[in-house]
């Protein structure tokens, strides 16, 4: 019965010590693929050094406004479900919620309207066509992607 204790309480020590390695792990792998994505498309598009320093530039300082954006509208979506699914339910009070969520859904697109087009203007006519050709791309695998998830037992488009 003790060494059955000991396997147990071993396990609930060490097993949050695991999942927060194994999550750290998952981030830094994440990270790593950010990092990579934007200097493959600057690879491809033929991005100077200065077009590039650029672009980090704009981001860099957009990205904290972003952030904040994207706080608010999460904030909003979540008020707005404790409104919807409250014990009595107050119509004024989902639609003043909604409403909140529309502003904060406008200013995450204002910003990254305003970033995108910030990055447009770094851009020369050639990268910019290469850019939306590799968007289309981007855009037709991610649909692809999405059509066969959802498709039953696996079942892909051949």
């Amino acid at each position: 019965m003790k060494f059955k204790s000991l396997i147990i309480l071993a396990i609930l020590i060490f097993l949050p010590a695991v999942f927060a390695n194994a999550q750290e792990v998952q981030e830094n792998q994440n990270t790593e693929r950010q990092n990579i994505r934007p200097q493959r498309l600057f690879e491809q598009l033929g991005l100077s050094r200065e077009q590039i320093q650029q672009i980090r530039r704009i981001n860099r300082d957009k990205q904290p406004l972003m952030k904040e954006a994207q706080e608010k509208l999460r904030e909003a979506n979540r008020a707005l479900d404790v409104a919807i699914y409250a014990n009595t339910p107050n119509e004024e009070e989902v639609k003043n919620r909604l409403k909140d969520v529309q502003m904060a859904h406008a200013e995450v697109l204002k910003i990254r309207t305003v970033m995108e087009f910030e990055v447009r203007k770094v851009l020369t006519a050639e990268q910019l066509a290469k850019f939306i050709r590799l968007r289309e791309e981007f855009e037709r695998n991610q649909q692809e992607r999405k059509i066969n998830n959802n498709r039953p037992n696996g079942q892909r488009n051949y």
